[in-house]
């Protein structure tokens, strides 16, 4: 039986993601205090503007999604 260790595993899916269209950036570049930040602070795990930003662009000004928007925090 073959060990995967966590680096092959997070490559991998860091691997499929970039398939798929998905920016992958390096925790470092955007830690709080660089020009790229997108973390209030290094314990955050969750990038919330993200998702807020792809939300927003999907449904637009659309009303029927007023509600989908404040799921993420940010009403459109």
């Amino acid at each position: 039986m073959t060990a995967f260790g966590e680096s092959i595993v997070e490559q991998a899916a860091l691997a499929r993601l970039e398939c798929v269209g998905w920016q992958v950036r390096n925790g470092a570049a955007i830690a709080p205090g660089e020009p790229t930040v997108e973390r209030d602070d290094d314990g955050q795990v969750v990038l919330a503007q993200r998702p807020r930003e792809s939300l927003s662009a999907l449904v637009g000004g659309d009303p029927r999604f007023k509600d989908a928007a404040k799921f993420v925090g940010k009403a459109v």
